[in-house]
C-alpha cells in the first residue's frame, strides 16, 4: 500500500469493486485508519479510476457538489458509511461468521434506495442493464458498488474472501488462486515486509 494516503496512489488489490472499495483506507488494525476519501471529489475520482463513472458524468457531479456543499456532504457521508458497513459486513464473511442483522438492514436499505437508478439501455449488441447517474443527487454514483457487494455476498466466490494479515493492513480480498493459497493483499508489500521480519527475528537468534 501507499506510504502517501493520495487516491492517485491507492493499490486495487480486493479483485473485486466492492473490496476495493472498502479498502480505500490505510489500514483496518488502526483504531481510527486513514482514508484516502476524504472528500466527495475523491470518491468521484476513485469511481473513475476504477471505471465505475465516466469522467463526462464525474464532472457533473463535481459541478452540482461545488454549488451545493450541504448535498456534498451528505453524499459523502453516504459513501463513507456504505463502505464502512460493507466493512464489517464482508469482514464477518472474511471469518467465517455471520454478518450482524443491523449491517445486513443497513446495506439493504442502500440497495433499496439506488435501485431507481438502474434501468434498461440499447447498445449495437442489444439491450443490457445500466446506471443512470444523477448529478443533482451524487449518493447515486454508489449504484456499482453496492451491486458488486451484492453479488459477491450471494455467489459462492463470498467464501473466497481473506484478510490480509499484514501489519498495519487488514486489506479484504478475493483469493482466486488456484487451491485458494494466496494470504496477503500483495506479496510486493505485505508478502515482502513479512518475510523480512522473519528474517530479521532468526538473525537475532
Amino acid at each position: 500500500m501507499s506510504a502517501t494516503l493520495n487516491i492517485a496512489n491507492l493499490d486495487r488489490l480486493g479483485g473485486d469493486p466492492a473490496l476495493d472499495f472498502i479498502n480505500t483506507v490505510d489500514s483496518r488494525f488502526k483504531p481510527e485508519p486513514g482514508s484516502y476519501l476524504r472528500t466527495l471529489d475523491d470518491i468521484v475520482e476513485w469511481h473513475v479510476m476504477t471505471g465505475l463513472l465516466p469522467a463526462a458524468t464525474a464532472k457533473e457531479i463535481r459541478a452540482a457538489a461545488a454549488a451545493d456543499p450541504q448535498l456534498a456532504e451528505f453524499a459523502y457521508r453516504y459513501g463513507i458509511g456504505l463502505r464502512e458497513v460493507l466493512y464489517r459486513i464482508f469482514n464477518s464473511v472474511a471469518h467465517g461468521g455471520t454478518p450482524k442483522a443491523a449491517d445486513v438492514d443497513a446495506f439493504n436499505t442502500v440497495l433499496a434506495a439506488q435501485r431507481p437508478y438502474r434501468q434498461l439501455g440499447v447498445d449495437p449488441d442489444g439491450m443490457r442493464w445500466q446506471w443512470r447517474f444523477d448529478p443533482a443527487k451524487p449518493q447515486s454514483i454508489f449504484g456499482p458498488v453496492a451491486e458488486a457487494a451484492a453479488e459477491l455476498l450471494t455467489s459462492e466466490r463470498r467464501a473466497h474472501v481473506k484478510e490480509c494479515p499484514g501489519d498495519n493492513c487488514g486489506w479484504l480480498f478475493l483469493d482466486t488462486s488456484r487451491n485458494r493459497s494466496r494470504h496477503w493483499c500483495s506479496m510486493q508489500t505485505c508478502g515482502t515486509a513479512a518475510k523480512v521480519r522473519r528474517f530479521r527475528k532468526k538473525g537475532k537468534t
